[in-house]
């Protein structure tokens, strides 16, 4: 509220009525279109994901736990991120869920943990003040550090492995190359710190590249 230390929530907090309106307006055309474009198995879909959501909105609310490994939020979240994405796709066709699309949902997984790990490596100290039980304020910044790398790593072998050896032509390769474009940007993001701090240069540019598979509907 407005004790926090986090200058993004206090604007929230601060501006919640517009901020409210606004989302109320947005979610009443988003009702109109869902329920006018969508089929019945997507709209089933939206509203078990949706029930996820506030659960996970509850979890963070009201259960007090100081344990990372009870509630690991940036996992919680990249999971619940990722289903919403992917897991329509599967309920609206499952036949079309093959290998590639497999390979494609684990690589994009990766990348979202790393987007939220960056998040908690840049906003550790207002996260600590504000009580926030992240991947950093838990394990230190030392450890954490140790830990996103490790998982960059991971997702950059784990992308060069599948464009190499197992998807080398159609609309699986061309994910791939957009995920591990997503991958030299978060590493930027981690080498570079000291020049994405100000003026929030790190979430413009950490929110932006979730923007690039959208290339892929170009080469539909």
């Amino acid at each position: 509220r407005e004790l926090t230390k986090n200058p993004r929530h206090l604007f929230f907090f601060k501006n919640r009525y517009t901020v409210l309106l606004v989302l109320i307006l947005i979610s009443l055309i988003n009702l109109v279109l869902i329920l006018v474009y969508l089929p019945f198995s997507i709209i089933l879909f939206g509203s078990i994901a949706g029930l996820l959501i506030l659960l996970y909105l509850a979890g963070v609310k009201f259960l007090k736990t100081q344990n990372y490994f009870a509630f690991p939020k940036e996992i919680i979240v990249a999971i619940l991120y990722v289903a919403g994405i992917w897991g329509s796709l599967m309920f609206y066709d499952l036949s079309c869920f093959n290998y590639e699309w497999l390979i494609l949902t684990i690589a994009y997984f990766l990348v979202t943990v790393i987007n939220l790990f960056i998040y908690s490596f840049y906003e550790e100290k207002t996260d600590m003040e504000d009580g926030q039980i992240t991947i950093f304020t838990y394990f230190g910044r030392k450890k954490a550090r140790t830990i996103m790398k490790s998982w960059l790593i991971i997702a950059v072998i784990f992308v060069i492995y599948h464009v190499v050896w197992k998807i080398n032509s159609g609309l699986g390769f061309y994910g791939l190359i957009l995920v591990f474009v997503m991958l030299i940007f978060q590493t930027i993001l981690i080498s570079l710190s000291s020049h994405f701090t100000r003026n929030y240069r790190y979430r413009w540019v950490n929110e932006g590249i979730f923007l690039l598979p959208a290339v892929l509907l170009l080469l539909d």
